[in-house]
């Protein structure tokens, strides 16, 4: 348990690490690059989350994780909600059953993700880059539009167009720790969707 820490720009490259609680902690620009995450928590700690003296209904010790890179991971059953996350970097990473619910993303990448069962639901999604990332649902993108904070964004950006589960399987970080059969399961068939950036950041 690693609760209300400050590791800002700490290194946790190729670390494996399972049921860990980084709640309210600062953690900006720290590296996870290639790192395996399972059942923990890097959210912010609020009074129904708190724990011990932190544990009452006004304390807000929001995690900070500005700049937090997981590149090439992989992520299982995390929770970052209401994180504070702008320019956090998942690219190439595999995300399983993770949830963003009220997080800030301003400028954070997906780049050749893959987000299998993923929520987004209140966060703030200004210029997020999802370019060529994989994800378990056709209307995701739609999704997306109505979960996130009303205009941070922009559906038009992007589009989504069907693969095949080999295709997910070439992103390292999946291929490392994924079975086809598993794949197949939590997305229930043998098709998965690949996501494009058509438009520019800078257009309205």
């Amino acid at each position: 348990m690693l609760f209300r820490v400050s590791l800002s720009y700490a290194d946790f490259e190729r670390a494996q690490i399972t049921g860990s609680d980084f709640g309210g902690s600062f953690l900006q620009n720290a590296r996870f690059d290639k790192a395996r995450v399972e059942r923990s928590l890097f959210r912010s700690v609020i009074g129904k989350t708190g724990k011990g003296p932190f544990d009452t209904d006004v304390i807000n010790m929001p995690s900070m994780l500005a700049g937090i890179s997981f590149e090439d991971a992989f992520l299982r059953d995390i929770d970052f909600t209401q994180a504070r996350a702008s320019l956090a970097s998942f690219d190439a990473a595999t995300l399983h059953n993770v949830v963003f619910t009220d997080t800030t993303l301003a400028g954070a990448t997906f780049r050749g993700a893959v987000l299998l069962n993923v929520g987004f639901e209140g966060a703030a999604l200004n210029s997020v880059d999802f370019d060529d990332a994989i994800v378990g649902r056709g209307d995701f993108l739609d999704r997306l539009e109505q979960e996130a904070v009303a205009g941070t964004f922009k559906r038009a950006r992007f589009t989504i167009r069907e693969v095949s589960i080999d295709k997910l399987l070439r992103v390292d970080s999946a291929f490392a720790t994924l079975e086809a059969t598993e794949v197949a399961e939590i997305v229930g068939g043998q098709t998965v969707w690949q996501i494009t950036r058509v438009g520019d950041f800078e257009q309205p």
